[in-house]
């Protein structure tokens, strides 16, 4: 299949043929494992589903990723970028994601300080793509990381997992962060309280997005594209994803998985993007970013968002990118506590709200006093 490669510096670009190679794998299906084949021998692995050599193999593996290297701010950042489109859903025009890079590169100078150069390799079928990679996640140290905490919470004893996941992270967190994370009108006495008034309200929000129907008449999160959304899989494929450093998705990260931080579980399980750590390339990790939560029509996606100008659209989703541009770049943790920062992540999914007060408040780039660098994503 050829694509084109475009270096996006603004207004120009240069094209390059590139190939994308697919792999076809067939059906096999590993009920010993814990897991049930999806499209294409995808393993959609259960919760616990794992032996304790794959264990053993995913801390080896993670243990062997170097410690992240500041990316220096005296040359251009090159991003090779792909989108990969599920069929199924609404999407942007080509031309608005151009604009959407355009902006990002703008907003990396102002709250960075970093000169970004997006190269735009062009589309691929986000199935195909997960499929042509269906057997890198049958390797034992990708079975423990997803199946350790995978969580089903149509399955009873998963919802009995994830809700007592949602009140040990809640504990973890001071209570008036806590409490910003409660719904609208609700308010609880204790950690305990608030971890069921949350719960409740993330598993109303996933299985009212989970089980919409979508243009083909199935619903979001059917068997067969399950692992195109959910998070240990994306992650996982981040590690040694070697096509691109920024994948742009019309899908989304959607899943319910053990340990999610509150601003997940107020989305009902919407992650809005992820840096991760990556083997091969110069910058040390990739991102992935998701568009079905900025663009559904989902009601319940909707109320949590509310409206966003259409003029404003590509620039708020920049904004977006620019804060997972912070931990690619900058190396920088996540941050709760910061006022008017495109370092901390929108609570909900009040987009517009938190990029007009960045736009409107915000003062640049973080002090280096005030940065916490990670040593591995």
């Amino acid at each position: 299949m050829n694509i084109y490669k475009k270096e996006w510096t603004g207004t120009s670009y240069c094209i390059n043929n590139l190939m994308l190679h697919r792999y076809a794998f067939g059906l096999i299906v590993f009920f010993s494992l814990g897991f049930l084949a999806c499209g294409g021998g995808i393993p959609y692995y259960q919760h616990g589903g794992f032996q304790e050599k794959d264990k053993v193999a995913w801390e080896k593996y993670y243990q062997s990723f170097p410690k992240l290297k500041p990316i220096p701010k005296d040359k251009a950042v090159s991003i090779r970028v792909l989108k990969l489109t599920d069929p199924r859903l609404p999407d942007l025009p080509k031309e608005k994601i151009l604009e959407l890079l355009t902006q990002a590169r703008k907003f990396a100078n102002v709250y960075l300080g970093y000169d970004v150069r997006f190269l735009y390799l062009g589309e691929d079928d986000l199935k195909d793509f997960f499929e042509s990679h269906a057997d890198y996640f049958k390797r034992p140290e990708f079975r423990y990381r997803i199946a350790s905490a995978i969580l089903h919470p149509e399955q009873p004893n998963d919802e009995k997992i994830l809700r007592e996941s949602i009140f040990n992270t809640l504990r973890k967190r001071k209570w008036n962060i806590v409490q910003k994370y409660l719904p609208e009108g609700k308010s609880a006495s204790d950690y305990k309280e608030a971890a069921k008034i949350i719960a409740d309200s993330f598993l109303q929000k996933y299985f009212s997005i989970a089980k919409a129907k979508v243009k083909d008449g199935t619903i979001f999160k059917s068997k067969e594209y399950a692992p195109t959304q959910d998070y240990l899989y994306w992650t996982s494929l981040q590690y040694e994803l070697k096509e691109a450093d920024l994948i742009i998705t019309n899908s989304m990260i959607f899943s319910a998985d053990d340990g999610m931080p509150p601003y997940v579980l107020k989305r009902g399980g919407i992650t809005s993007a992820v840096t991760e750590n990556n083997l091969f390339n110069p910058l040390q990790g990739t991102i992935v970013l998701g568009l079905h939560q900025f663009i559904s029509t989902n009601p319940t996606i909707q109320k949590m968002r509310g409206d966003i100008p259409e003029k404003d659209l590509p620039s708020v989703i920049a904004m977006l990118l620019t804060h997972e541009l912070g931990h690619l770049l900058l190396r920088l943790d996540e941050y709760y506590d910061l006022e008017h920062s495109v370092h901390v992540a929108p609570r909900g999914l009040n987009y517009y709200p938190w990029y007009l007060d960045i736009v409107q408040n915000s003062t640049g780039v973080l002090p280096p006093e005030k940065q916490r660098i990670l040593e591995k994503f």
